[in-house]
């Protein structure tokens, strides 16, 4: 995930100060000599976000001569990869943070495929009580190898901490304008704006939640919470929440009712299933390793 994102973002990137260098080049008049063979000036880039794809970004920009600066609404490195324990954030399910992590979320590709080619996201030798050697890592795993990342690159300094764009518009032909809010001591907020030669946007595809708009939902008295807000399964024990995903509009309008008693029934089995994977993984674990060794006695 981490390396194909990375890879269409410096490319397109790179588009973009190439076309801009050689139109610089172009409007100037500075020199005779061909386009491409015309060496790339420095240019100043806004890079919105701090999560893998922007701490890549960054760096690559460095290497390449060019001054970011990136900016990131929280107080650190790591976007989306940031787990948000507070509960109150359940209140609204399209309220603003930094990430939708819920506790016990481990990837979903092996740690190989996630890091990037001159930094592996390899397991410590040594590891700590903190560390997860797993294959397919924790989510605080894979913060701890960004951080790590950020540290040994050295882009902390590139990074204004606390800070929010919240407009990004057009100036002259050449250029963008970028308004952000920081804050300052206590809850004080200051806006201000600068100018770009190039702005590259890394706030991620996952930084709000599409809420469905489902006919009737607003008069079911029962509880609705977004997985966006979804964080461990102690305050659902014992209950039988029926989940809801993008395929709800498969569902036959006119005859819904025997799908619905099956969502009802399946989703109650698997509520179950989940909350004691949630509780009792190693317990989990060891069943299914008893019944691998009994099938192949048999």
């Amino acid at each position: 995930m981490i390396s194909t994102v990375t890879k269409n973002k410096i490319h397109f990137v790179y588009e973009i100060l190439e076309r801009k260098t050689k139109t610089n080049a172009r409007d100037g008049g500075e020199t005779s000599l061909p386009i491409d063979l015309m060496p790339s000036r420095s240019l100043r880039v806004a890079v919105i976000g701090a999560g893998a794809a922007a701490l890549v970004v960054a760096r690559e920009l460095r290497r390449e001569g060019h001054a970011p600066v990136v900016f990131e609404r929280t107080d650190g490195v790591g976007g989306i990869w940031v787990y948000d324990a507070d509960a109150s954030a359940s209140a609204d399910p399209l309220g603003s943070r930094p990430s939708n992590l819920y506790a016990s979320l481990r990837t979903n590709l092996p740690r190989e495929c996630m890091g990037f080619l001159d930094f592996p996201f390899a397991a410590a030798a040594a590891a700590g009580p903190d560390d997860d050697p797993r294959r397919f890592p924790g989510h605080a795993e894979v913060l701890r190898y960004l951080r790590d990342f950020a540290r040994r690159f050295d882009l902390h300094g590139l990074v204004r901490f606390e800070t929010e764009v919240v407009r990004v518009t057009r100036e002259a032909a050449a250029s963008w304008r970028v308004r952000y809010s920081s804050k300052l001591a206590g809850s004080e907020q200051c806006e201000a704006e600068e100018v770009f030669d190039a702005v590259v946007v890394c706030n991620g595809h996952y930084s709000q939640p599409h809420l469905a708009d489902i006919p009737g939902m607003d008069a079911w008295p029962g509880e609705q919470l977004h997985s966006n807000s979804y964080r461990v399964p102690d305050p659902f024990h014992g209950q039988s929440p029926p989940p809801l995903c993008m395929w709800y509009r498969w569902i036959d309008t006119e005859k819904p009712e025997w799908v619905l008693r099956e969502i009802e029934e399946r989703s109650h089995r698997a509520w179950e299933s989940f909350y004691e994977y949630e509780h009792h993984e190693k317990a989990v674990e060891e069943r299914r390793a008893a019944q691998e060794e009994q099938r192949y006695q048999l």
